[in-house]
């Protein structure tokens, strides 16, 4: 009995330190056109997709799965005069891509670093993705400093 109030106890004088150990910054290595997905880390149901940088921006798309949007399907064929017969027709739902391009101005400085950080992405859960602007990265691929969710500790 002593054990299990032992083992309670220290769990709940360490719960606080673990929540905090859950909101450190992770930095994860990506590839362009490869999606980060934010709900892994405790975000909406949102995708970061990186395209390109340069010296002056950063190229991105935040592809939005909560939002949807109708596109017109269709296939068709060429006959040999020349007409299009439309075989087959529909709407399909997609979510909604919208193309970001951040310009490199101003940033944050990297903790203990002379590299900079540019804030790609942030969202109402807490969840915030930082574009790192460092060479220590292999060729077609971005270094990504992600901040996760706080979520409360249920007690």
């Amino acid at each position: 009995m002593n054990c299990r109030r032992f083992a309670l106890l220290a769990v709940a004088l360490l719960s606080p330190a673990l929540a905090l150990c859950a909101t450190e910054p992770i930095e994860i290595e990506v590839p362009y056109f490869t999606p980060v997905k934010v709900r892994e880390y405790g975000g909406l149901n949102r995708d970061i997709v990186i395209e390109s940088d340069d010296q002056s921006s950063i190229r991105m798309s935040i592809v939005d799965h909560t939002k949807t949007v109708l596109r017109q399907r269709s296939t068709y064929r060429v006959q040999l005069d020349g007409q299009y017969l439309r075989l087959y027709g529909g709407y399909d739902r997609i979510p909604l891509i919208r193309p970001r391009n951040i310009p490199k101005e101003g940033g944050e400085n990297a903790p203990g670093t002379l590299q900079k950080l540019y804030r790609l992405y942030r969202d109402r859960t807490g969840v915030a993705v930082y574009f790192r602007d460092t060479l220590a990265t292999a060729q077609g691929s971005v270094r990504l400093r992600i901040i996760p969710a706080v979520r409360p500790t249920s007690r």
